[in-house]
């Protein structure tokens, strides 16, 4: 993670309506749906893992992933 420990989700976290159906949240840059990787983290799977399966993913996204998830409430 950054050196001042801050993830800014507006970098990592976007929504656009037509880029995911519905506007599902996504990592930015990408069609990764922030709910695909919190299942894939709920299945078990480690943030190593899901890296390895997603190489354009950095471990900075996983914890912007589960930021989102937990500020969402």
């Amino acid at each position: 993670m950054s050196e001042s420990n801050v993830i800014d989700l507006s970098q990592r976290i976007e929504i656009i309506p037509l880029k995911r159906s519905s506007g599902k949240a996504c990592v930015a840059n990408s069609r990764i749906a922030v709910r695909d990787i919190i299942g894939m983290l709920d299945d078990g799977m480690s943030s190593e893992a899901i890296c390895n399966y997603f190489p354009v993913l950095t471990e900075d996204d996983i914890l912007a992933c589960i930021a989102y998830e937990a500020k969402r409430g």
